[in-house]
């Protein structure tokens, strides 16, 4: 997996509207989280012993066990790739946030279809695999896989994702008054990202960043935005005036968010007025007569 893709900030859309923005290093810390193979291995084992009328995909417990298993195994093998491809496609054609049961969808059916279909090659090769596979199994594996997924981004992601921050620039135990940490020469020379709370960023990806008491909201070009512990001069330390522009104390717009400047404020291409702070009205209009 080459860096650039695995420091791809990925938002998706649940349900309920909520969106969840992660990198993939979170994905692989995800799964290497025991309580998610406690809930998985919860979840298949009902379904695995349940009455066939409701999994009647193999008579047998231990296939059905066997099924969920090597279904669950091409599942997380092919996830990393997947979720980068799926993400770049949605995108190439549309702006808004992919919504995780469109997403998940084709990863779901080609697990299961593979699966099933090693399954029947090794133990049922008289079996036909459309009649076991109707529209109604599949929407049945959809909706188990769908649940454990919502369950894995919305409950046990944040956990994750806070345990790998475990490595703030900032500790939580820092004082207030703490002056910024001055990051190490090889975590600034990493060529077009940034160090923010113990992960990376790529800055093609960020629309601008705010900040608000310790901590900076990264807004993203795909309507993402992520809150992390850091402070603003450690970000504007990685970064040059060809990436952005600091407008104010608590401001910086990248240059390909910019549209115009009115006055004291600059107006973005999303629709964000930005304040100019008086002292940095001539710094900011030479770094317009740049671009």
């Amino acid at each position: 997996m080459k860096s650039d893709e695995s420091e791809q900030v990925i938002t998706l859309q649940i349900l309920s509207g909520r969106k969840v923005s992660f990198v993939l290093d979170d994905l692989k810390a995800l799964f290497r989280s025991w309580r998610l193979w406690c809930v998985v291995a919860l979840g298949y084992s009902v379904i695995a012993t349940s009455n066939p009328i409701f999994s009647p995909s193999f008579e047998l417990h231990s296939t059905r066990m066997a099924f969920w298993i090597l279904a669950c195994v091409i599942y997380v093998v092919c996830s990393l790739s997947y979720a980068t491809l799926a993400h770049r496609v949605w995108h190439r054609f549309t702006d808004r946030t992919l919504p995780l049961i469109v997403g998940a969808i084709p990863l779901i059916l080609f697990s299961t279809y593979l699966s099933m279909m090693l399954l029947v090659l090794l133990l049922e090769p008289d079996l036909d695999i459309c009649c076991v596979l109707d529209w109604r199994t599949n929407l049945r594996n959809i909706f188990v896989s769908h649940i454990m997924e919502t369950f894995a981004l919305v409950w046990l992601l944040p956990d994750i994702q806070k345990a790998r921050k475990s490595k703030l620039l900032v500790p939580e135990s820092e004082p207030e008054d703490a002056p910024d940490r001055q990051p190490d020469a090889d975590e600034t020379d990493i060529g077009e990202t940034v160090l923010l709370a113990g992960q990376r960023f790529p800055l093609q990806t960020l629309r601008r960043v705010s900040a608000a008491e310790h901590h900076l909201n990264l807004h993203f070009h795909d309507g993402a935005e992520i809150k992390v512990r850091e402070r603003m001069g450690t970000f504007l330390q990685q970064v040059k005036q060809g990436h952005g522009i600091q407008t104010h104390r608590s401001h910086w717009l990248s240059k390909s968010d910019f549209l115009n400047l009115e006055g004291g404020v600059v107006v973005t291409r999303s629709g964000s007025e930005i304040p100019v702070a008086r002292g940095r009205i001539s710094e900011v209009i030479n770094w317009i007569n740049t671009l």
